[in-house]
């Protein structure tokens, strides 16, 4: 694998990693939001209106329902919910974890950019 393949592979990597960061500040802003935000109001000192927020979520989630099992299984463990780096050491060989997971990288970014791309 050349140099700017697996800068590349980083690349989308960090996006993923960025998507999912933001996703779950969404989530906890939309629990407070709905708290002890009023819709008149506005935006908030967060930075987004609610629904922005609300249709961030939904954007990820939709991405994420739109992948196969095996994509997910990846795409969260990987970069949703992080808990153990190495779950994957039992399951995969280094070589068929690392092709899996950009092959996983790869499609969530593809249905990413296919749902940005839609015009509400």
């Amino acid at each position: 694998m050349g140099r700017n393949s697996k800068d590349n592979s980083l690349k989308k990597r960090r996006i993923v990693e960025s998507i999912a960061k933001e996703y779950f500040i969404c989530l906890h802003k939309q629990n407070l939001k709905t708290l002890f935000f009023t819709l008149s109001e506005g935006k908030s000192t967060y930075g987004k209106t609610l629904k922005e927020i609300c249709d961030y979520i939904s954007k990820v989630e939709f991405t994420f329902s739109q992948l196969d099992a095996l994509d997910k299984t990846f795409i969260n463990n990987e970069f949703f919910y992080t808990e153990d780096s190495n779950w994957w050491i039992d399951i995969y060989p280094q070589s068929t974890f690392y092709r899996l997971r950009a092959k996983a990288v790869n499609c969530f970014l593809t249905m990413w950019n296919l749902v940005s791309s839609e015009q509400v």
